[in-house]
């Protein structure tokens, strides 16, 4: 597929140039040629890179981007990353809000969607708009009988703060460092808040509050988003896309 066709499309699909981010979102280092292979991944680092390469990988879709904020000098570690993918042919699209609170390949919708949510709402608001998804479990379950579900439906460990109601059903999720939303969850009135990673000053603000929190790890949290847009991608322009597991264990 056409490079600039592909931007386009992506650049509108996830509504790029309306969401305010501190990521700069859309394509962030180009490549020559048609698009044949499109590797999916959580970070951009050299490791996804070499994967990529081996993968024979020409365009990667990451959430976590190169660029934040103000310019930066292409030198050292970023240096080491640009100049790999610019002799290797391989481009780069970044997608971090955008794909946090997409409507149907997002990281919280993805969730929600594996848990069975429903009545879904957005809340909590980041740079002008609500990255959250909130919605209700089938029905009313015990703490217990809910943390004991989440393990089996994602197949990995969780972290857990009960610090609210034995029986839940209303559930918040923000994927990635969700810890500066611990307020937003708990005035929305959440029996659970899901969510990646928290700093350590949020602990006693989840514990004042009186909040249920889980926590599944940022990076596994942000993982759903770009296997659910390859999945799009696939089916809408029978690309081929790869998934390019790099956990941190975080």
């Amino acid at each position: 597929m056409n490079l600039k066709q592909l931007e386009k499309y992506l650049n509108d699909y996830l509504r790029v140039k309306e969401i305010s981010d501190s990521s700069q979102n859309g394509l962030q280092v180009e490549m020559k040629g048609p698009v044949n292979r499109i590797g999916l991944a959580v970070d951009a680092s050299l490791e996804t890179f070499r994967k990529a390469k081996k993968k024979n990988v020409n365009l990667i879709l990451v959430h976590h981007g190169l660029f934040w904020g103000q310019p930066i000098e292409i030198t050292k570690l970023f240096y080491k990353r640009i100049s790999f993918l610019i002799k290797n042919n391989i481009g780069l699209y970044a997608s971090h809000l955008p794909l946090d609170m997409h409507p149907e390949v997002g990281n919280n919708a993805q969730i929600a969607e594996k848990l069975n949510l429903s009545n879904l709402k957005f809340f909590a608001d980041y740079h002008g708009s609500d990255i959250g998804i909130l919605g209700n479990l089938p029905k009313t379950l015990t703490y217990r009988s809910f943390i004991k579900n989440l393990k089996k439906v994602f197949k990995t460990d969780f972290k857990i703060l009960h610090f609210g109601k034995a029986k839940v059903k209303k559930i918040g999720i923000i994927s990635g460092g969700g810890g500066s939303f611990v307020e937003a969850a708990a005035q929305i009135g959440v029996d659970v808040y899901l969510t990646g990673e928290i700093s350590h000053s949020s602990y006693h603000s989840i514990k004042e509050y009186g909040l249920n929190c889980v926590f599944g790890g940022h990076y596994f949290t942000e993982t759903f988003g770009v296997k659910a847009l390859g999945k799009h991608l696939k089916k809408k322009f029978n690309l081929t896309t790869i998934f390019l597991d790099s956990p941190t264990g975080m």
